[in-house]
């Protein structure tokens, strides 16, 4: 079938989708296969807590809303004690915690079209739009990853800031970390942040370049005041992750300066932490790297439906979309830290346009193109409708 013309794949495409349901349930679930299989870019946030199916006998319904979730017990604490021959131990309740893990559907946009127009492609259009749909869901599935993961963030630097007690937003731009009235707690300052000028808005917003010495000491937030947690992987965009090619011969030795000159730094690690890189830098910005432990020290994901794929054809028109079913839960805050490569403010509301810079998009954003064929700029000349 890969020689197949495209035009006769968009005719075997309306076809069966006008036979009976047996065949529709054929053609969503090739499609579904097919959509799976060419992935470009698969979801960061899977990488980083991967995700287990379960059943809806494994979940529970909601009294609070109209969807399901799956109890997650947490790890109790413990600790022991020194006693004379003569002692007993102090008592403890056995008590363990639980977080309620809720579900919620990510879809793609419904697609429609008719069938006249559908035989005059002459590229396998549905295939493509099939193939992309996936990429979509999993776009917004790290999208909402990222936002719950900065909450985090700025719950632990409030609460490492407070003031009488009060979790508090503090100022963390270059000078206030230095100065030391901004505790890093859960986000830390590059190594030329710290020394980069900050006179204009413009210097308070540059990304500067990532050190080798950057992943050590956002590592180091992780045993920060006997937390007893390790750094299993580091999230950073491609562009970021560029500065690597750049290191010098001090930092990288005679050996590997050679190699990383041919061939550019093509390692997936640094100071022995794993390196995963995106090139959604609509939801990743730049100027963030993030830290994390491994997944069982962080939270749980779960896959309560696959994605699913569904096909209708009626009359003159036809029409499609997927969708799928998880749920997520990030139970311990202490498992994942952030390196900035701002020297400005992303904390309080002098910070603003740094925080604005750094959300990722919003979801009516996302899917943008870079062509420019709408406002006119193809060349030579093309007629679009």
């Amino acid at each position: 079938m890969e020689n197949m013309p495209a035009s006769v794949l968009n005719e075997l495409f309306l076809s069966k989708a006008d036979e009976s349901s047996g065949e529709k349930e054929k053609l969503a679930a090739a499609g579904s296969a097919y959509v799976r299989d060419r992935l470009r870019e698969m979801s960061f946030a899977r990488k980083i807590l991967p995700y287990r199916p379960v059943t809806v006998a494994e979940c529970q319904r909601s009294l609070n809303h109209d969807t399901v979730y799956k109890i997650v017990d947490i790890e109790p604490g413990s600790r022991a004690m020194s006693i004379s021959f003569r002692g007993e131990p102090d008592p403890s309740l056995i008590k363990g915690r639980r977080m309620a893990v809720a579900f919620f559907t990510v879809s793609s946009l419904k697609w429609e079209g008719y069938t006249e127009e559908l035989r005059t492609y002459t590229y396998p259009i549905t295939d493509v739009i099939k193939n992309n749909i996936v990429k979509d869901i999993q776009e917004v599935e790290d999208r909402y990853f990222l936002i719950h993961v900065a909450s985090c963030i700025d719950a632990r630097q409030d609460i490492a800031n407070a003031v009488a007690g009060v979790p508090t937003a503090t100022a963390n731009d270059s000078a206030s970390v230095v100065a030391g009235t901004c505790a890093e707690d859960a986000a830390v300052k590059s190594e030329l942040a710290r020394i980069a000028p900050q006179a204009t808005a413009a210097q308070r917003i540059l990304v500067n370049p990532i050190q080798k010495t950057d992943i050590a000491t956002l590592a180091k937030l992780f045993t920060l005041a006997g937390r007893s947690l390790r750094m299993s992987k580091v999230l950073m965009t491609e562009y970021t992750y560029a500065d690597f090619g750049q290191l010098t011969a001090a930092d990288l030795g005679h050996v590997l300066t050679k190699d990383v000159m041919v061939k550019g730094y093509k390692y997936n690690t640094v100071l022995g932490h794993q390196i995963l890189t995106t090139l959604k830098g609509n939801l990743l910005a730049d100027g963030f790297v993030y830290g994390f432990t491994d997944p069982d020290f962080f939270g749980k994901a779960f896959i309560l439906d696959n994605v699913k794929f569904y096909v209708k054809k009626e009359a003159r028109t036809i029409s499609f979309w997927a969708w799928e079913n998880i749920g997520m839960g990030l139970a311990n805050i202490a498992a994942v830290n952030r390196l900035e490569l701002y020297s400005g403010d992303t904390r309080t509301a002098g910070g603003a346009t740094i925080r604005a810079l750094t959300a990722p998009a919003a979801e009516t954003a996302l899917g943008a193109v870079n062509n420019q064929m709408a406002d006119g700029y193809t060349y030579p000349g093309l007629v679009t409708y």
